[in-house]
């Protein structure tokens, strides 16, 4: 069998990605091959000053606020 010298997966915490590993890490045993996992992911801003959260509010009734009727 031919020798692999690495294998590289990519994570993001899916049962998709999962099953991805688990091909690699036996793949991986399998050749005597390096497993390089990876993940990535988009940083979520901090809240701007003076207020509670960057995150969409649509929909979301706030404190001291009314919301519109239809």
């Amino acid at each position: 069998m031919r020798q692999w010298k690495r294998i590289v997966v990519g994570v993001d915490g899916s049962p998709a990605s999962r099953t991805a590993l688990e091909w690699a890490g036996d793949e991986a045993v399998h050749h005597g091959s390096e497993l390089v996992v990876l993940t990535a992911w988009l940083p979520i801003a901090p809240p701007l000053a003076g207020t509670s959260s960057t995150l969409p509010t649509h929909g979301v009734t706030h404190p001291g606020k009314r919301q519109k009727s239809s």
